[in-house]
């Protein structure tokens, strides 16, 4: 599921006349997925982006219209009119459009899933979970792309599943409260390695242990603060 504004294809196009991006779509087979479309995703600000939609013809060729100089980042994934949790194909390609037209994309497809656990480290083992919990993989890698998110499918036993989730991304949660108990976003480890804010591709580890932690004790930043001569200043109670 891709968190972002879709437009039509005049939201990518340029006011004078751009560059194209042309290649193809195929699986690891070379047979050309079924059910699926194109999308390609350019940022159109802080934290915002838009798609348009590139037709895939029969023998998995693709050709884009005119594109304003950006990265952009085309992704495959379920036909309209599917589930965004449809069992197909997905795949992703970033590509920077400059000056001159770009050939011979190859965007491979395939599927996977890579199940997490979400873990609970508090002081209170009675402590009651959050009411609400979802992870996000966020694209965010190389510089400039557009930012697109990818959302977890949810699983029992404390799980959770991101599905055809391709590219660099960074795990971020959403969460809601419900009773006195608090929780906060800790770390993510792959493996037991913190990669919290390390871009990672996690199709590469459809192996992994993948565990978001949380924790009941907020971060907080500890300090001391000092005058030019070195002396602690006078604090004066509020």
């Amino acid at each position: 599921m891709l968190v972002a504004t879709c437009l039509g294809m005049a939201g990518l196009q340029h006011a004078t006349p751009g560059n194209t991006i042309s290649g193809r779509v195929l699986d690891a087979n070379g047979r050309v997925p079924v059910n699926v479309a194109l999308c390609a995703w350019v940022s159109t600000g802080p934290g915002s982006s838009s798609c348009a939609p590139i037709p895939i013809l029969p023998d998995g060729s693709f050709k884009s219209p005119p594109l304003r100089p950006a990265v952009y980042a085309l992704a495959v994934g379920p036909s309209p009119g599917l589930s965004t949790a449809a069992d197909v194909d997905g795949g992703l390609a970033i590509v920077a459009v400059r000056a001159q037209d770009i050939s011979g994309i190859r965007i491979t497809t395939r599927r996977y899933s890579l199940r997490g656990k979400y873990v609970m480290r508090g002081d209170n083992p009675r402590a009651k979970w959050p009411s609400y919990l979802h992870v996000t993989a966020r694209l965010v890698a190389p510089a400039g792309v557009p930012s697109i998110a990818d959302g977890s499918r949810g699983a029992p036993n404390g799980e959770f599943v991101l599905h055809n989730v391709f590219g660099k991304r960074v795990l971020r949660a959403g969460y809601a409260f419900d009773g006195p108990d608090r929780w906060w976003p800790d770390r993510v480890l792959l493996d037991g390695t913190d990669v919290t804010d390390v871009p990672t591709d996690f199709s590469e580890h459809p192996d992994a242990k993948l565990e978001f932690v949380f924790t009941q004790h907020p971060a907080r930043v500890v300090g001391t603060v000092r005058l030019s001569d070195v002396r602690p200043p006078s604090v004066r109670p509020w």
